[in-house]
């Protein structure tokens, strides 16, 4: 798709634009002291007219001259407290401590690429408070994030907060934060005295609290929640320092030391905890360092070192894992996918045979669209007999003829496109059980795999082609649209609505969209969200008016759900805090 870019905004002729290469460049050398930040909007539009537009706002940092080295003190307590952070911990690689003419405390990039002679960027202006340190803006002085560590009660609290501004910064991390940690999520209490309509800011926060003997208390990671006058609403989050028995946080209002009687606990499976908190750290790494993985990320590594391997049990016998190392993945030896066409509605059929020293957990896959690479199928299943459950992922079993069968609902990607589907890879991995060692070796299959047995394995396959029938769409061409009435922005203001259409509307930065259907005969109810590029929440509720919680898959933009409980439904779209954003929905009953 070709896509066309243009500038707007109160300050767009201060700027060249190159709308080839989407390079943005001051016409003039910019003063801090006459004009301290820009504001411009980027358009876009594509091939069919369909259009997008984000509000940018550009700081210009002052200048720091004169920087020299903080004394050893301040230097040693900035180090030491970083360390004690788990996520600030990598900054070490990436910033260095100093100290302007006045005293003033500030972070300057390493400048990795940069000259000897060329100013090293200023990210952040260091503030000493009585429980850390504070980063703010060098621009505008804003909080941007912190990190703590102080005593009272006899207990040590250390902990860190990302604050994010526009939630767009969280990228492809955005979807899943929000599901787990929203303040309307499916995993607590449901009792905080705030939604997420009220929410106008939140940061990621982690904090560790340990006793006087060192031992850990409690170890929680999640999201804080603000209005717009930056007031704490509450928190959301995990608390792990029971491993086994990890729960889902909620805390109205603010956090206070020895205060309970404002947090509620929730019992939560560990797999789900593990997700929580994997997302929390990938997520704020990327905010605080712009990197897809860190130096903190690579400490959760799913190898393990021949130290760990070989360690001792506490009876002082080798353990599960030295006696039987497991280095290598899966290795799947026969796969078939056994129908080569699917309609919306229907299922993927596949089988395959692996073989591994522990256990075949988990298995992905993904086709790509011949005629548009960019429309994908992504398959995400886990062995029924794991322990631990994964929420966005169906189930895959061993049948009579030692054989993993899988079926899964069609769903893809983005916009609904029919057409053929061709397999582009596959992947199989271990499982952590309780019967089994944790560990997550992985196998991957396909042309560009540097494995040459599994790419020649991939390569040699002969059945990996899905004929994709969207029969909403191919059987009605030019579909009626239904345009979205306003006020439809609560459930007993839902629009009435009726499958076969197409829904237009817009869903605007922290509103929410009803509608209602009546399903008058079992089937699969499927719904599809197309917004392009950009994201929001769909969500489906039942007649009691409770959400379904059912095999939804949130990035895709897509529900699919199958029932024999006729009614009223109701389809839900709300943004996650985005600009103004058309979007279209087709809701089909199959």
């Amino acid at each position: 798709v070709a896509f066309t870019y243009t500038l707007a905004g109160k300050d767009a002729d201060m700027f060249s634009f190159n709308v080839s290469t989407g390079e943005l460049s001051l016409k003039a050398k910019p003063d801090y002291a006459k004009k301290p930040f820009y504001d411009v909007t980027v358009i876009t539009k594509d091939a069919g007219g369909k259009k997008y537009a984000e509000n940018f706002k550009i700081d210009v940092i002052p200048e720091f001259k004169g920087l020299v080295a903080p004394t050893s003190e301040t230097t040693a307590d900035f180090e030491q407290i970083i360390k004690e952070n788990p996520l600030f911990k990598d900054m070490v690689n990436h910033v260095v401590l100093k100290q302007t003419a006045d005293g003033q405390l500030v972070l300057e990039e390493k400048g990795q690429g940069l000259s000897a002679e060329a100013p090293k960027p200023i990210l952040a202006v260091v503030k000493g408070t009585d429980r850390g340190y504070e980063l703010r803006n060098p621009a505008n002085d804003e909080y941007m994030s912190g990190f703590f560590k102080y005593e009272t009660g006899g207990l040590t609290y250390t902990g860190y907060e990302v604050f994010i501004p526009n939630r767009n910064m969280l990228g492809e991390n955005q979807k899943d934060l929000f599901k787990y940690f929203s303040a309307n999520n499916a995993y607590g209490s449901k009792k905080l005295p705030f939604s997420e309509r009220d929410v106008d800011f939140i940061s990621i926060a982690g904090a560790k609290i340990t006793d006087k003997d060192g031992k850990v208390v409690s170890d929680m990671y999640g999201f804080n929640h603000y209005d717009k006058t930056m007031k704490v609403l509450g928190s959301t989050g995990i608390d792990i320092v029971n491993t086994s028995n990890p729960l889902y946080i909620e805390i109205a209002g603010e956090f206070v030391p020895d205060v309970r009687s404002n947090i509620t606990a929730t019992a939560l499976t560990k797999a789900n905890a593990d997700l929580m908190k994997a997302i929390i750290e990938k997520a704020g790494g990327a905010v605080l360092y712009g990197e897809k993985e860190t130096t903190f990320g690579k400490e959760h590594s799913n190898s393990k070192t021949s130290g760990e391997i070989g360690a001792k049990n506490e009876s002082g016998g080798e353990s599960q894992e030295a006696a039987k190392p497991d280095a290598a993945g899966p290795i799947i030896s026969q796969l078939s996918i056994k129908n080569s066409t699917v309609s919306l509605g229907g299922k993927i059929q596949i089988e395959f045979k692996a073989t591994d020293d522990t256990h075949v957990g988990y298995f992905n896959a993904m086709f790509s669209s011949v005629n548009d690479p960019n429309k994908k199928i992504n398959i995400k299943a886990q062995n029924k007999q794991n322990t631990d459950s994964l929420p966005d992922h169906f189930e895959f079993f061993l049948n009579s003829n030692n054989s993993f069968e899988l079926s899964v609902p069609l769903i893809i990607d983005g916009e609904l496109k029919g057409g053929i589907y061709k397999l582009e890879s596959f992947s199989a991995s271990d499982a952590k059980t309780s019967k089994n060692p944790t560990i997550n070796n992985k196998s991957e299959y396909g042309p560009s795999v540097s494995n040459t047995d599994n790419s020649k394995f991939f390569n040699d396959l002969t059945n990996t082609e899905l004929s994709v029938t969207i029969p909403v769409l191919e059987s009605n061409p030019g579909l009626p649209v239904i345009n979205e009435q306003e006020s439809n922005a609560t459930l007993q203001l839902a629009n009435a609505i009726k499958p076969n259409k197409v829904i237009k509307g817009t869903v605007f930065p922290n509103g929410e969209d009803w509608f209602k259907f009546d399903l008058t005969a079992e089937g699969t109810i499927t719904a599809q969200l197309d917004m392009g590029n950009r994201s929001a929440d769909l969500k489906l509720y039942g007649p009691n008016k409770s959400e379904i919680v059912g095999k939804e898959i949130l990035k895709s933009g897509m529900i699919h759900y199958t029932t024999s409980d006729l009614g009223e439904y109701y389809i839900l779209v709300t943004d996650g805090n985005i600009n103004n954003s058309p979007y279209e929905l087709i809701v089909d009953i199959v």
